[in-house]
């Protein structure tokens, strides 16, 4: 569904101003609507906001909590989140009045499907992940480089 895109996006913005504003902020995301596998997630989040309540985080950090779907989830690992991308396929619907518009819909695509260190790695292995992230995301650092580039 192309909402696990927007409400990714849209949670990183309320995300960064929560901490840029000194807060601690922490996104979660289970993937169900069903009671049950709710309550297989409740256990990880009531122990993920009572840490961050109690010890705070990091100065400019925030976390991204993902669970896998549909299963026991068999443990929780903090991770980097993957390299991947969404496919950019396109859905043709009609609007209440009978008029065509198009939704972007796809697949997400891990382009580090090996790699044991990241979120979807370990999704894919019923774990829950914690993706702790920077809400700065600037590159500093490659400003004078890319001014370079711009010739400016």
């Amino acid at each position: 569904m192309p909402e696990t895109q927007l409400s990714i996006q849209a949670r990183w913005g309320r995300l960064s101003r929560g901490v840029c504003r000194e807060s601690p902020q922490w996104a979660i995301r289970c993937s169900t609507t069903r009671s049950k596998q709710i309550s297989e997630c409740t256990p990880y989040i009531t122990d993920i906001t009572s840490r961050v309540i109690a010890q705070g985080l990091p100065d400019g950090v925030c976390l991204n909590v993902n669970f896998p779907a549909k299963v026991k989830i068999e443990g929780m690992k903090v991770v980097r989140a993957a390299r991947s991308r969404w496919t950019e396929e396109y859905q043709e619907y009609l609007d209440p009045h009978g008029k065509p518009f198009f939704w972007l819909t796809g697949r997400l695509l891990n382009e580090e499907p090996e790699s044991t260190d990241t979120d979807l790695y370990w999704l894919d292995r019923n774990y829950a992940t914690v993706v702790p992230a920077y809400a700065d995301r600037n590159a500093t650092p490659e400003i004078i480089p890319v001014s370079n580039i711009l010739g400016i």
